[in-house]
């Protein structure tokens, strides 16, 4: 009876050390994932969890990590955790190349559907009004002028026949510069509307761009893996995260 008690206090000595140092035998990393939102983080066989900014409790060693979200490249890496130490790791999550190219190609459709709100239907109305505008400065001087002439026939001297010609001639000199204001106005004008029927025409062609987003679901496979503690083959779901 004594060498029983005595054989389990022994057996609860060991156990209770053993404890303890199972305890001791730990350490912690912090994760600080950059430039995503809460992406998922898988350490090992473990669930993926999504964090941004967290600290884990993992045994000391080597541990792989796996972090991805959508729209992202995938991180697939080691880390080192010490005991009884804490290990800091930065990671900085990048867009794929198929989703930066869609980025790109959206910036330029937005530029395109922005074109013909801000830039030719406001010049082609300056261009129109001003050509308005000059039209009516030229058909004044137009009758300035029409004036002259009848002044010149019933003038009775040469002095106003001279002043009437001269008045004559300067509103002839103006009526050109306006007259050829507003030619070159409409003529702004009509190069604008061309260029915003073109606009409109290269808007209605040009489509969004589409970027199938991927789910984490569809790496989901269905595939065979072997069991070489058992030397069988399985049947099962593979998750390529």
């Amino acid at each position: 009876m004594k060498k029983f008690t005595t054989g389990l206090i022994i057996v609860f000595i060991c156990f209770f050390i053993s404890e303890n140092f199972a305890q001791i035998d730990k350490g912690y990393v912090r994760l600080k994932i950059q430039n995503a939102r809460k992406p998922l983080c898988k350490i090992d066989d473990s669930l993926a969890i999504r964090v941004n900014d967290t600290t884990l409790t993992l045994t000391p060693g080597s541990h792989r990590i796996k972090i991805w979200i959508p729209t992202t490249s995938l991180i697939d890496t080691s880390v080192f955790v010490k005991t009884n130490d804490t290990s800091q790791y930065i990671f900085k999550v990048n867009y794929t190349r198929e989703y930066t190219k869609y980025l790109n190609d959206y910036s330029k459709y937005r530029q395109i559907r922005k074109q013909r709100w801000f830039i030719s239907p406001f010049f082609i109305i300056g261009s129109v009004g001003g050509a308005l505008m000059a039209n009516t400065k030229a058909n004044n001087y137009v009758y300035k002028a029409l004036r002259n002439k009848e002044e010149y026939s019933s003038a009775g001297s040469q002095s106003l026949m001279d002043a009437s010609e001269a008045s004559f001639l300067e509103n002839k000199k103006k009526f050109r510069r306006y007259e050829a204001i507003e030619i070159g106005l409409y003529s702004v004008a009509g190069i604008l509307t061309a260029n915003y029927i073109r606009l409109l025409v290269k808007q209605h062609h040009t489509l969004p761009p589409n970027y199938k987003e991927e789910k984490l679901l569809s790496r989901i496979k269905l595939n065979t893996y072997p069991d070489f503690a058992t030397r069988k083959l399985f049947l099962g779901l593979s998750i390529n995260f």
